[in-house]
């Protein structure tokens, strides 16, 4: 959200459409993020070639869909970020169907345990920092002082709720319990 103000901080006069790939570069990120746990999955099995082999034709043939979505479409540089994250998700996708058949890979339970309560919780971030955005609009250094911990303390507790199962609620619980209580004895 702030990419524009932390590329002129760096590069004093950045170059058109910089913030855009940052913005591309970040989702592939976080879709390489996501399937993580997949990944981890497919090389636990032993059963990686077919996986490998799917994953790397999808990354392929992003480039010629890029081409072709400048030739055709006429969208130039947005054509070419659009064609690596879409065939990145597409690869994962392809991935989880193949991870799924081969080694019975938990594919719904991925998505529900973790794709969309990260994704949702990260929704709510950016919605966060769009409002404070609008609400402080002039400076960035008062309105990232403001910001970015008030987003890492909404994030702490959603992932709390929403990504935590119980017995990982209860350690987090007593470690925090823990903390507390060496403090008080520490004064």
């Amino acid at each position: 959200m702030e990419i524009d103000e932390v590329l002129k901080l760096w590069l004093k006069t950045p170059p058109p459409l910089l913030s855009q790939a940052c913005l591309f570069a970040f989702a592939m990120i976080f879709a390489d993020q996501f399937a993580r746990a997949l990944n981890i999955s497919v090389v636990a099995s032993g059963e990686v070639r077919k996986f490998n082999f799917v994953i790397g034709v999808a990354h392929i043939l992003s480039l010629p869909a890029a081409v072709l979505l400048v030739v055709c479409c006429h969208l130039g540089f947005y054509a070419v970020l659009w064609a690596l994250l879409s065939f990145k998700i597409v690869g994962i996708c392809l991935g989880a169907c193949i991870a799924r058949k081969d080694f019975d890979f938990p594919v719904y339970t991925w998505l529900r345990r973790g794709v969309f309560p990260v994704a949702a919780i990260s929704m709510v971030c950016l919605m966060l920092g769009y409002g404070i955005k609008q609400w402080m609009p002039s400076d960035f250094v008062l309105r990232s002082l403001f910001l970015f911990p008030l987003e890492e303390v909404v994030l702490c507790i959603l992932a709390f709720v929403f990504v935590l199962r119980r017995p990982e609620r209860d350690i987090v619980k007593g470690a925090v319990v823990a903390a507390v209580q060496r403090i008080r004895k520490g004064k």
